[in-house]
């Protein structure tokens, strides 16, 4: 199969211009109102609750830097609410109701697409996958992702750690994102991948495009993606060159993989799981570690608590993601007739599951609203749950541990260079991130 016959599996570019065209006339601040009236202490009555509802978008602007008081609002629903915008979906807002929707995955399916609104031409596998094929493309992921083999990758992590961190000595003013936690996730994700050191600027570049200008830039946004499936198409031709039977390496062992009555992954599903795992190799890790670390440079005592107490990591990251979820919803669609708490959801009905709100529920986490470093149990969201549990959870935790130990081991103590230093972001509906941290050495 050519390149571009590949390419034109997941890139059929008239349909991915015009829905993003679509999805741009929506890119204004729609949830302006929910916002004032929080702001102004005002509690809303149903009615009023429900109008607001129906201009909820959560890649609206302000949502990166503070989506919390829109969530809060939208909790105070026992039933769930629903909203007009990207063509329509319910909200699943409360910690209860998204777990028990993303567990269902039968009733709630994600063969129908992921990302709201969903983007034809896509196939990200096995997210856009249902069971029992879902979990057969799984399988050697979980395999090359279990913590053993994370373990055994932790020197390697740490080495690039060092590296990208001894590149900064000398220099008291640094921006985070831009010299360390954008290229560190990178720098394992293309070794995870096989792909060459030298294009991880790039493919950065692009996946951060592609995901950062839906609404505001949407032809950029377009040129981008096309540039990211053009890459990986390319890759796919030559991975499959020089493929060897057997080997250890995740893209071999996937060409290699045999799924329902016997047969190989066709390219469809190879260039599918090359999408998602490099859109999520180079954008979520960075998020969660970009916003752990601008806790940390507000938060001098708990620098030096770490730095005293390493140990104490492992429960502290588990509070950054609950609170700092990089991941803050996915879509599914309702396959059969489901009644929640009074919200009757149709066939076909498209539903938003916020883990971001979920995680703030007050029901599931006492005190919710704040950061307890200390936190146990903790049972948020950020991975999501069930069937469709992201497969990169143990790599992302020893990254965020990893990668907080060497800065705290470099930097000593750090601050950000103002008080409203740092530039939030949220990309789609999905994703909540920072694109600057800039901070300095405390002396």
């Amino acid at each position: 199969m050519r390149q571009q016959d590949i390419l034109d599996l997941v890139c059929r570019s008239g349909r991915i211009t015009n829905q993003i065209d679509w999805l741009a006339a929506w890119g204004k601040w729609k949830c302006r109102q929910i916002f004032e009236a929080v702001g102004r202490g005002v509690d809303v009555d149903e009615k009023t609750l429900e109008a607001l509802a129906s201009e909820f978008d959560q890649g609206a602007e302000g949502m990166g830097e503070n989506p919390y008081e829109v969530w809060a609002q939208l909790r105070t629903s026992e039933t769930p609410l629903h909203s007009d915008q990207l063509g329509g979906f319910h909200i699943l807002s409360r910690y209860e109701d998204v777990r028990a929707a993303a567990v269902e995955h039968r009733r709630f399916i994600s063969g129908e697409g992921i990302l709201l609104p969903p983007m034809p031409g896509t196939l990200f596998a096995p997210l856009e996958y249902d069971p029992p094929l879902q979990k057969e493309l799984r399988s050697p992921i979980n395999e090359m992702l279990a913590p053993a083999k994370v373990r055994e990758m932790e020197p390697w992590i740490r080495d690039r750690a060092k590296e990208l961190l001894g590149r900064l000595r000398g220099k008291s003013e640094i921006d985070l994102v831009d010299e360390y936690t954008s290229p560190l996730p990178g720098l394992i994700a293309m070794q995870l991948l096989g792909y060459p050191d030298e294009d991880r600027a790039q493919l950065g570049q692009w996946i951060y495009e592609s995901e950062a200008y839906r609404v505001t830039d949407p032809a950029r946004a377009v040129a981008s993606y096309h540039a990211v499936s053009e890459y990986l198409a390319a890759e796919l031709i030559r991975r499959r060159s020089a493929h060897e039977e057997g080997s250890d390496d995740l893209i071999d062992k996937l060409l290699d993989l045999r799924v329902e009555d016997g047969r190989l992954l066709t390219d469809g599903e190879m260039l599918g799981l090359y999408l998602n795992l490099t859109f999520a190799g180079l954008g979520t890790t960075t998020g969660a570690l970009s916003m752990a670390l601008h806790y940390l440079a507000c938060h001098q005592d708990a620098q030096q608590m770490f730095i005293n107490e390493p140990a104490k990591l492992p429960v502290a990251i588990e509070e950054w993601l609950r609170v700092y979820t990089p991941n803050t919803a996915i879509s599914r669609v309702v396959s059969e007739e489901t009644d929640i708490k009074g919200c009757v959801m149709k066939p076909g009905d498209r539903v938003a599951l916020l883990w971001g709100s979920g995680n703030m529920d007050e029901s599931e986490f006492p005190d919710a609203s704040n950061v307890l470093l200390e936190r146990t149990p903790n049972r948020h969201l950020a991975f999501g749950v069930g069937a469709h549990r992201c497969a990169g959870s143990h790599l992302a935790r020893a990254t965020l541990r990893i990668g907080i130990h060497e800065v705290l081991s470099e930097f000593g103590q750090f601050e950000l260079q103002s008080p409203s230093a740092g530039v939030w972001e949220h990309h789609g509906f999905e994703a909540r991130t920072m694109s600057h941290l800039p901070v300095r050495r405390v002396s």
